[in-house]
């Protein structure tokens, strides 16, 4: 063989392997076989990082009309590259001891100064009238979890939805060791609920203070402020709120942002539910799906705006996954900024499902994946990480098929760990939607040879559009929507939402060269409004909880266009413990504690056993 030839091949191999890129594998199954849930699914997936070891739970056992069977959990003690340990929560639902017939909306955090895992759940029963919000614990590093506390119990009209859960790690804080969990209750107009704990999670307060909103993600600064960015009770606002005061009282809500969203096809559920996160210097950075950078806003772009604060925001700009005048449409996003970097040096990562053409009509789903680690003046050009796979392979709901409302990526030694749900074909009337994460960790250092071999994106929007609230700062949105926004989508909007036609004309900057000044696209900037304009307050309409609920269960179908080739690796995964013989967790007495913000409810830290399952709420989510 002549040396060119041999040079040639060596080349050949190394280039395939290059090429390849990263690829999805499981890191958890559903475990359960239920005659009135859709089996072998998992949506909705959360993940936490604290140094090596990861956390990520999931709606396992997805319900057409809302909610799952349980919430199963996995474990990573070295930053995300195996996933040894896995099982699910005891003594939530019935399908593990517990009193509520299903569960949703999970989400993780770590307490560093009492050493306690957490995740919060949202627990409902479909016979009659309550929800409540768990927080499971786990005391040895989340290798098994206590039976739940609880830290409210829905009473009366109430009925919960959409919880989050954060705390405050930062040892310099006044508040270290706080724990607070952001939920909205969408039985009175989706009003806004804290709860704060100074314990490790088992007692907590709950307050309100008037703000009506769902997906609210607390975030806390290492001052011990706490910012949380969230959507209005529409979806059409971006909103923000903060505590000063360790959780004792909440601001009422500052405007960030308006949005602007495209329909995104497939009959996908796919709402702009934000997702925020915080880097080392306490810059808050949230992040929704977005059209207004799209001519007459056909398609998704993920668009961000940033915070010191939590009070003055930056206009809003999007992210440079590809040029503005794509058939692309991006939705979901899960971002994170590495909390031990800040200023020029932040890392940040940002995973999202997208369609290739957002005009499909038998539409293939994929999971892409960008990051920076110059605070967003480079991007590495985009990468797959699971896909295509038909949205016919994944849990239809009452509002289109599913993946989750929100997925998330953490950030573990400088790697990226996308945490989302990938599905293969069914077999027969079984599908086959498992929690997933890329087979690597994903390093964060701007120079992926995956994303060098991928053609860069063509622009990227340098230039903020101006986006002001109404001409009267004071107006309130006026439209009173007679849908349950978690059920039904309104065929109206709200007369204080503007329209869908991009009226700013961005400058465009060239990134395809190495000879271009990379300029900042996370540079924090004020708001057009300036700080000291009076911030815009957010509606305080309240939607009614009125609207049709879904009855038919959903339809397997099978989709030739696309070969049966896993796009999620399945794995040699152990069998699941279902009832793990686990210590019942404290029963703490009810804390006397009173918080003074503008309204209080009382603290229930614990289910207790004489609560019937028979009396709990309708709830779907």
């Amino acid at each position: 063989m002549s040396k060119s030839k041999s040079i040639y091949l060596i080349v050949l191999f190394f280039a395939s392997k290059v090429w390849k890129g990263y690829s999805a594998k499981q890191i958890s199954i559903d475990p359960y076989t239920k005659s009135d849930s859709q089996n072998n699914t998992q949506v909705e997936p959360c993940s936490f990082a604290y140094n090596k070891t990861v956390v990520a739970a999931v709606q396992t056992g997805r319900y057409y009309d809302g909610g799952s069977t349980n919430i199963c959990w996995t474990k990573s003690i070295d930053g995300g590259i195996n996933w040894t340990n896995r099982g699910c929560l005891p003594g939530i639902s019935v399908a593990e001891n517990g009193p509520y017939e299903r569960v949703t909306d999970p989400t993780v955090a770590y307490d560093s100064k009492h050493k306690v895992w957490m995740i919060a759940s949202l627990p409902y029963s479909v016979t009659v009238d309550t929800s409540a919000i768990a927080v499971s614990r786990s005391l040895d590093g989340g290798n098994s979890w206590l039976s739940p506390v609880f830290a409210s119990v829905a009473t009366g009209r109430q009925n919960y939805d959409k919880d989050w859960i954060v705390c405050d790690n930062w040892r310099q804080s006044p508040y270290f060791g706080n724990c607070y969990i952001q939920w909205d209750d969408y039985g009175n107009g989706n009003l806004l609920m804290m709860a704060t704990s100074t314990d490790g999670g088992l007692t907590w307060t709950v307050a309100t203070n008037g703000v009506t909103c769902i997906g609210g993600q607390p975030l806390v600064q290492p001052n011990g402020v706490v910012i949380v960015p969230s959507a209005d009770a529409y979806e059409n606002r971006i909103i923000a709120w903060r505590s000063t005061d360790g959780g004792k009282t909440w601001t009422t809500a500052v405007f960030v942002s308006y949005v602007k969203r495209s329909e995104v096809a497939g009959n996908m559920r796919a709402d702009s539910l934000p997702s925020a996160s915080i880097d080392g210097a306490g810059r808050v950075i949230v992040t929704w799906q977005d059209c207004r950078f799209r001519a007459n806003c056909y398609t998704n772009d993920i668009v961000y705006s940033s915070s010191t604060d939590g009070v003055t925001w930056s206009a809003v700009a999007r992210f440079p996954i590809d040029s503005v005048t794509s058939t692309a449409d991006h939705f979901i996003p899960g971002f994170a900024m590495d909390p031990t970097t800040s200023g020029s040096r932040t890392v940040m990562a940002l995973t999202y499902y997208y369609f290739p053409n957002s005009a499909c009509t038998n539409c293939n789903l994929s999971v892409g994946f960008i990051s920076s680690a110059d605070n967003g003046a480079t991007w590495t050009s985009p990468i797959t990480i699971a896909g295509p796979f038909s949205v016919d392979w994944i849990a239809d709901t009452g509002l289109g098929r599913m993946v989750g409302d929100y997925i998330t990526t953490s950030i573990s030694g400088g790697k990226a760990i996308p945490i989302f749900t990938s599905a293969t074909a069914p077999s027969g009337s079984t599908l086959h939607q498992s929690l997933c994460t890329s087979d690597m960790p994903i390093p964060l250092t701007g120079n992926s040879p995956t994303a060098k071999m991928t053609s860069k994106p063509t622009s990227a929007i340098s230039k903020k559009p101006s986006l002001k609230p109404s001409s009267n700062p004071s107006s309130k949105v006026t439209f009173t929507p007679t849908f349950n926004p978690r059920t039904s989508k309104p065929s109206t909007k709200p007369s204080g939402e503007p329209t869908n036609k991009q009226t700013t004309n961005p400058t465009i900057i060239s990134t395809s060269g190495p000879t271009s000044k990379p300029t900042s696209l996370l540079t924090s900037q004020p708001s057009t409004s300036g700080p000291s304009a009076k911030p815009t307050m957010i509606p305080t309409s309240k939607p009614s909880t009125s609207g049709p609920k879904p009855t038919s269960k959903p339809t397997i179908k099978s989709t030739s266009s696309l070969s049966a080739q896993p796009t999620c690796k399945p794995t040699a995964l152990p069998i699941i413990q279902l009832q793990p013989t686990i210590k019942p967790s404290a029963q703490p007495s009810k804390s006397t504690t009173q918080p003074t913000s503008i309204t209080t409810q009382t603290v229930v830290p614990s289910l207790q056993k004489s609560i019937n399952p028979t009396t709990i709420r309708n709830v779907l989510t």
